[in-house]
């Protein structure tokens, strides 16, 4: 709407600009002259009907150029223009919103209007009260745009088939008639296409729970309008946050204490942690089941799990902004920091002051000084001797372990094994002991623990 008041988003300085060019004009006296610089100026902005003297706003190829370039240019036209059928339907061919801006006779036009609702429905509000009440103008409308039944005639809000066919596109429920509030089929309808549409529903079916069900299959927040006894039912309120976590903060306070409902919440969306009664928020199964969906969950979580480390670092993993979230002690420590910055270097704004000053730096670097000298030493100089085979496979451990695209000590790439894999042709013993040396030095450092500290010295800067 706004855009067609406003016009195209050529300056309105162009326009005046025109006009004033029109007005030099006008004192030559060449009305054609002037009529031409008009239409040249449409061509840049249609907005320059507004500002041109009230003759040409009466002219009708004048009015039909600048329509032609943009609809809203109706509203600058005279009140002579704006009642005229031709000019009108050129513009809501464009839009049917522009058919605001005809006159009044225009708008209690009933083919002008079916015309213009064909594609929108909404400009349903902008015609006359009599054809508001006309049947065959209402269901057009309702069609395009449910929401259009708000400016049909209360007789024709309390037609069950022009609201069943408006419930179905849109949130138009609010606009029936109370009796069809009531009426368990346009309901249903109703709160299949927009849960929400419930609050609408009359207190009967409010408590119907084969309603409320549709409606919380379609969103959790449904539940906040559903009847009382249904919060409150144990079994209906299982079978909701099973289908949507977030059903459970409407879920009636006794609820949110039992364990096993906030626990299949929480499975749903571990978001719906946030909901749980504070005993269970200090609950530390529920907090990692949680928090390994969503780090965030982290902020509701008791105190001393915040600055719990199993807890902590599983939310980091899941965002580096749980970060934020944890305890004092935690955000002191380097690992978990590293974690974070491995995700995004804005986490170094949540680390402790300690770290922000260039310890954080310091330890990414060390772990890599460390690995570099462990891919050198171990591998060229700490292998026994062995044939050639074994050889060429300690070579490619060395090439894969400083690869970055090597993970993990277990993984196939580009369809020839991994060289551990290939290691157990040589006998398990040796194989075993080989992995068990590298897990023995590197730890959480191969695997999922090098991409951290491949990423986290990117996000530092650090080769």
């Amino acid at each position: 709407m706004k855009r067609l008041r406003d016009g195209s988003s050529s300056s309105k300085d162009e326009g005046l600009a025109a006009c004033g060019s029109l007005e030099v004009l006008g004192r030559a006296g060449c009305r054609d002259r002037r009529r031409t610089a008009l239409l040249s100026a449409f061509k840049r902005n249609h907005c320059a009907l507004q500002s041109c003297p009230d003759a040409f706003k009466s002219d009708f190829q004048v009015v039909m150029a600048a329509i032609l370039r943009h609809c809203g240019a109706l509203q600058y036209a005279s009140e002579e223009l704006k009642g005229n059928p031709e000019i009108v339907m050129a513009a809501i061919k464009q839009n049917g919103y522009a058919l605001q801006w005809a006159a009044d006779s225009i708008r209690n036009n009933r083919e002008v209007v079916l015309r213009a609702l064909d594609p929108f429905g909404a400009p349903l509000r902008f015609v006359s009260l009599g054809l508001r009440a006309d049947r065959e103008v209402v269901v057009k409308s309702v069609k395009a745009n449910g929401r259009a039944l708000q400016y049909a005639s209360d007789t024709l809000k309390a037609d069950r088939e022009i609201v069943l066919t408006a419930v179905q596109s849109a949130d138009a429920l609010e606009f029936a008639a109370s009796a069809l509030r009531d009426d368990l089929e346009i309901v249903s309808r109703a709160v299949e296409a927009n849960g929400l549409a419930l609050c609408h529903a009359s207190p009967r079916l409010q408590a119907r729970p084969e309603v409320v069900r549709l409606a919380v299959k379609q969103t959790g927040r449904a539940l906040m309008f559903a009847a009382p006894e249904l919060r409150s039912s144990r079994p209906f309120v299982l079978e909701a946050v099973r289908l949507h976590g977030e059903a459970l903060n409407f879920a009636a306070p006794a609820l949110k204490l039992d364990r096993e409902v906030v626990a299949t919440a929480v499975r749903a969306k571990g978001s719906a942690f946030c909901y749980a009664a504070a005993l269970l928020r200090a609950d530390k199964h529920l907090a990692l089941l949680a928090v390994s969906q969503v780090g965030s969950a982290l902020c509701a979580a008791a105190e001393d799990l915040r600055s719990d480390r199993q807890v902590a670092t599983a939310a980091v993993k899941s965002h580096w902004y749980a970060l934020s979230s944890c305890g004092e002690g935690l955000r002191a420590c380097p690992e978990l920091a590293m974690i974070a910055v491995a995700q995004d270097r804005h986490a170094l704004n949540f680390v402790a002051e300690t770290l922000r000053a260039g310890g954080l730096r310091g330890y990414v670097r060390r772990l890599l000084l460390e690995r570099a000298a462990f891919t050198r030493t171990f591998l060229c100089a700490a292998l026994p001797p062995a044939s050639s085979r074994v050889k060429k496979y300690a070579r490619s451990a060395r090439l894969e372990l400083e690869s970055p695209k090597s993970y993990t000590i277990s993984r196939k790439e580009g369809g020839s094994a991994n060289f551990l894999l290939l290691l157990n042709y040589h006998g398990p013993l040796f194989a075993r002991v080989f992995k068990s040396l590298i897990a023995e030095y590197a730890g959480v450092r191969v695997g999922e623990s090098w991409d951290i500290l491949r990423m986290a010295s990117e996000e530092l800067g650090l080769n």
